[in-house]
């Protein structure tokens, strides 16, 4: 297996976890338990000289380079459109890479031109926000990495979709299908949580050691390797669900899959790891 997505699935984990270790509890519990260390303390936020690079205008420069349809060169452009219709555009992961769109890729690039003041449903004269939908998965209810694509090859291409998908939702709220989608979203993760319980482990808890999970048969996927990691991922899409809708079911499936990473014996924990 390519050993360059597995470092980009121990850093989405890491930044999951993160993510989800500075809210209070989910169980209840507010306590401050940080404590100052004085050497870190002591370092700035800054050093001095210190010349931050525009990372806004790298962006735009960026989304001006790819989503481009009239720039010419060597390997360029590297978008063009997939259909007469002009509902999806074709772009490839990496220059001179194959032009099948993927999800992490795609979306990241429209998340990212709105998060530096884009308006991504109507850059360069194209609305890339209602493109996003065509990663949509109907039948499986949940956002794909692939046009047409399916879930179980592998949790982090599966997760990480989705968490673009709320984000984008969150910065176009006026968009109706995409909240939508999003609430589907958070119920099908919540129904793999459930459908992964072990009622054998006490207490009971979800199993992420699984390469993945086919939403299409609810069943584990296995490809010789595990990715527990997902279970920071989808905690983090039912958290962010149980804020919108303030339903108890997410909270409460955000908490199992908490839970199920907390259980982990600290001197075993297998995380991204291949099976023998």
């Amino acid at each position: 297996m390519n050993h360059f997505p597995r470092c980009w699935r121990i850093a989405i984990a890491l930044l999951g976890l993160a993510t989800i270790c500075v809210i209070p509890s989910l169980r209840g519990g507010n306590d401050d338990k940080s404590v100052a260390i004085s050497r870190v303390s002591k370092m700035p936020s800054l050093p001095q000289p210190y010349a931050m690079r525009d990372w806004p205008q790298v962006t735009r420069d960026y989304l001006d380079l790819i989503f481009d349809f009239d720039h010419h060169g060597e390997f360029l452009p590297l978008v063009s459109w997939l259909d007469d219709s002009h509902k999806m555009v074709a772009l490839p992961s990496y220059v001179a890479g194959v032009h099948d769109p993927e999800g992490i890729n795609y979306l990241a690039a429209v998340i990212s031109g709105s998060l530096v003041g884009l308006d991504m449903r109507d850059f360069h004269g194209h609305d890339w926000v209602s493109m996003s939908e065509n990663f949509y998965n109907a039948d499986e209810g949940v956002y794909v990495n692939s046009l047409r694509g399916q879930t179980g090859k592998s949790f982090w291409y599966d997760i990480l979709p989705n968490i673009f998908a709320f984000q984008l939702s969150a910065i176009y709220p006026e968009d109706g299908q995409l909240n939508e989608r999003t609430t589907t979203v958070a119920e099908k993760w919540r129904d793999v949580c459930r459908a992964l319980v072990d009622s054998r482990s006490n207490p009971a808890l979800p199993n992420f050691d699984h390469t993945g999970f086919r939403l299409s048969t609810m069943e584990p996927a296995e490809q010789g390797w595990i990715e527990p990691e997902a279970a920071a991922g989808i905690a983090w899409i039912e958290y962010m669900a149980s804020l919108r809708s303030q339903d108890a079911r997410f909270l409460e499936a955000a908490d199992l899959a908490l839970r199920s990473i907390e259980s982990r014996p600290v001197h075993s924990t297998r995380f991204f790891c291949r099976i023998a």
